[in-house]
């Protein structure tokens, strides 16, 4: 039988089915530089190429770097860039301070132009501060100005110090008197130096070589050292961080050592803090605009506790001599904190050498723009009796300002501790005479009666 032979018939070729697809929008290549992915050098870069123009304008008090602030009342405060102003929203005239500002997850990299009067720019003409810097190599960095009015009147005066308890470590309120005049200042911690104890303080606190210090105690001052000649004014910004290197930048240090008469009088915790944990290690990898808006705690020998947050780094202060002089963090009040008052500032005079310490919330709002700066919602080091907090930067001075409203608020200026440390070759003393209260002493009744006319 012969087979049946199939006629085989070749398969047409189908026309492709056609699909709408969205227009995908032409993006420039290679791609332009986003705010969001600026960097600490980008910044750094910026404000030294355009420092001259900055300070010859006759506005400009200090300049720093840091994440643009917002303006509490604006549309963006609350909304991120995804969500575009609706047309009944206006934008905010009401000038930009550091107490009506919040930093948010999309407030990107900026240079922080501070000014003593806010003005439109479109009337104050070429002494405007330009929204924009542009640099050589094409790199564009955005400026946010910042009102900060010095205030010229007499600061109120102080409660403290109040310290009663016999034994001395930091937060402790001291006294050197010299030339006529009596410097008062805090203690920051205690450090060991070629087998001897030193408490640390700023220099101008501590003052020359030989001078006595005496500390308040039992409602009297009383001689508890000696001050040393290892002391550091000033630091190259090239030798602190050097990647981040400025020709002409100098960082403030200001740090003093006293050598301690008896170390059996100390302890190494800090007053009102507890034990001393790790400190924080600033370098150019470690310290980046993640610092920004990290809430920080402290407790002053004059002005007591104190909770604030990083709100600027670099913050370029002065200028002498074709030279500019920096402090490593700027700390302003938290945003919402009722507790800072006229009565109560974020700090006083007397707190030069107070030590700030990282404060790691108890809970993490979603709306805040950081998270924990280091160890990212892990354990947080717990020490016999309280959080062991880790020190972050000493406090060297301070600037109170004034709003066209009235209002008057302070921001504390710091240098980072691990900076000082390795320039004078000292360790922290962490585990020396440890175990008390951390508020020790036999003054539990006097912490109390203090904490609860403080929440009043």
């Amino acid at each position: 039988m012969k087979a049946a032979m199939k006629s085989i018939i070749p398969m047409q070729p189908q026309a492709p089915i056609q699909t709408a697809r969205p227009a995908a929008p032409v993006r420039p290549f290679p791609p332009r530089h986003d705010y969001a992915s600026l960097s600490m050098k980008d910044l750094l870069d910026a404000r030294d190429a355009y420092q001259v123009h900055l300070a010859s304008l006759e506005n400009v008090v200090a300049t720093a770097i840091g994440r643009y602030m917002i303006h509490e009342n604006d549309w963006y405060a609350t909304h991120p860039p995804g969500e575009p102003r609706p047309e009944g929203s206006r934008r905010v005239s009401e000038p930009r301070t550091l107490m009506n500002s919040v930093i948010r997850p999309w407030s990107w990299p900026a240079v922080l132009v501070f000014v003593k009067r806010w003005e439109e720019a479109d009337k104050i003409g070429n002494s405007a501060v330009p929204r924009t810097l542009y640099l050589a190599d094409g790199r564009i960095v955005p400026t946010c100005v910042v009102l900060a009015t010095p205030d010229e009147e007499d600061a109120p005066p102080t409660p403290g110090p109040f310290h009663s308890s016999p034994m001395l470590g930091g937060g402790y309120s001291c006294l050197r008197e010299h030339q006529g005049e009596q410097g008062v200042g805090t203690f920051a911690c205690l450090v060991r130096k070629g087998g001897n104890y030193y408490a640390l303080t700023n220099r101008h606190v501590a003052g020359g070589n030989g001078e006595e210090v005496r500390a308040r105690i039992r409602g009297k001052y009383e001689k508890v050292g000696t001050t040393s000649e290892v002391e550091l004014n000033r630091l190259p910004m090239a030798a602190a961080f050097p990647q981040w290197a400025g020709s002409r930048l100098y960082l403030t240090m200001d740090a003093g050592l006293v050598r301690i008469d008896d170390i059996t009088d100390w302890t190494s915790q800090a007053f009102g803090i507890g034990e001393i944990g790790e400190v924080f290690d600033a370098t150019e990898h470690t310290v980046t605009l993640d610092l920004i808006g990290v809430p920080v705690r402290a407790f002053g020998g004059t002005t007591g506790v104190s909770e604030g947050e990083i709100r600027a780094l670099f913050f370029r202060h002065e200028s002498i001599g074709g030279y500019e002089y920096a402090s490593d963090v700027l700390i302003g009040a938290r945003k919402g904190d009722k507790k800072i008052t006229v009565d109560h500032p974020l700090t006083s005079h007397g707190d030069s050498g107070t030590l700030w310490f990282y404060d790691p919330p108890v809970s993490q709002p979603e709306e805040a723009g950081h998270q924990d700066f280091e160890n990212r919602d892990s354990y947080v080091e717990h020490g016999k009796r309280a959080r062991r907090l880790r020190p972050i930067a000493m406090q060297w001075g301070g600037q109170r300002t004034i709003t066209p409203d009235g209002t008057r608020s302070s921001f504390a200026l710091a240098t980072f501790l691990s900076t000082i440390c390795r320039a004078l070759d000292v360790e922290v003393v962490r585990d020396w005479s440890t175990g008390h209260d951390e508020y020790w002493g036999k003054i539990a009744h006097f912490a109390v009666a203090w904490k609860a006319c403080d929440m009043l």
